[in-house]
């Protein structure tokens, strides 16, 4: 099956970077698609937003309709453990799936091909009545953080991403490069710094020491999730809130400094941020509010707004 990439006016769904979203083919005609938007035809909107470690779901008008389960990644998770995580969620919607007739769906790396092919087939044995589309974690975040205006945006949560919004797309994206390769400033570099001197016995003793009381940190329990693992990323950064738990510790701030002046240098640094304010959108970034905003006063970086759930901006508008 294949995919039809469209760009669509500015005051619909945006979806992906550079203003695209993805669509099934034969789904919705676009001009159709505003029609019945203007005319209220729609019921229901569900509004998801999926990262490595949860993915969150809102109906539009039901306030109790909010509600979290396992995260998806589509770039490093299993396509059946994506098809679990849905179908997790179904037993939330049995009473009023029919009334569901729109779902936004932004995750992280998303892109078109088996993935959506299979969330469709997912999404679809739920909600047979649903239009819908798919785009980027990023551009969830930049619109609950600027809507019409321009900004930058970073996510900090159990990865990092981060873009320059112009008031409608993502226009500009510094490749977060995952777990492996980049993702500075958030929980999972964060926690690989811990683990990695653990491994190494780097650590102070009384870090040590809290660490193996708190978690099996055998060297073989930590390959084995790392390495053969269904969600190493989400492994990695559950030892971040234990790093902040810890700061009474002689060097663990340094340890959280140094993970987010890297993001800092090598990420932010790159976007104009002397002419640009920047929003963090992800609950680690929350976390970081205080050590964010003095970190950014020494390179000249202004951080505007923190936003702990896009969703719970999104949804609004529907």
């Amino acid at each position: 099956m294949r995919y039809t990439r469209l760009q669509l006016p500015t005051d619909t769904f945006i979806g992906e970077n550079m203003g695209y979203m993805w669509m099934s083919p034969g789904m919705l005609d676009v001009n159709d698609h505003c029609r019945k938007k203007l005319d209220g035809v729609m019921k229901r909107t569900l509004i998801i937003e999926a990262g490595a470690t949860k993915t969150e779901w809102a109906v539009s008008g039901r306030e109790a309709m909010r509600f979290r389960t396992a995260g998806i990644n589509c770039s490093v998770m299993p396509l059946e453990a994506i098809v679990n995580v849905v179908a997790e969620a179904e037993e939330y919607f049995r009473d009023i799936s029919e009334d569901i007739t729109d779902i936004r769906f932004y995750g992280a790396g998303l892109v078109a091909g088996e993935s959506i092919i299979v969330l469709d087939k997912a999404f679809k044995s739920v909600f047979p009545n649903a239009v819908i589309a798919y785009g980027s974690d990023l551009l969830a975040a930049a619109r609950a953080a600027w809507g019409r205006d321009k900004g930058i945006v970073a996510i900090l949560g159990t990865g990092s991403n981060s873009g320059f919004y112009d008031g409608s797309t993502i226009v500009e994206n510094i490749r977060s490069g995952g777990f492996i390769l980049g993702d500075e400033g958030g929980g999972v570099s964060l926690g690989k710094a811990l683990i990695a001197d653990h491994i190494k016995g780097l650590l102070p003793k009384e870090l040590e020491r809290r660490l193996s009381e708190a978690y099996d940190v055998s060297y073989e329990n930590i390959v084995r999730n790392v390495y053969r693992g269904k969600n190493a990323a989400g492994y990695l950064a559950s030892f971040a809130p234990f790093v902040f738990g810890n700061r009474d510790i002689e060097g663990v701030d340094a340890m959280i400094e140094d993970n987010l002046r890297n993001f800092v240098r090598r990420v932010l640094l790159r976007y104009d941020v002397g002419s640009y304010d920047v929003a963090v959108v992800g609950s680690f970034g929350c976390a970081c509010r205080e050590d964010l905003v003095r970190i950014g006063k020494e390179y000249g970086v202004r951080f505007a707004e923190f936003i702990k759930s896009p969703v719970e901006v999104l949804v609004k508008e529907w």
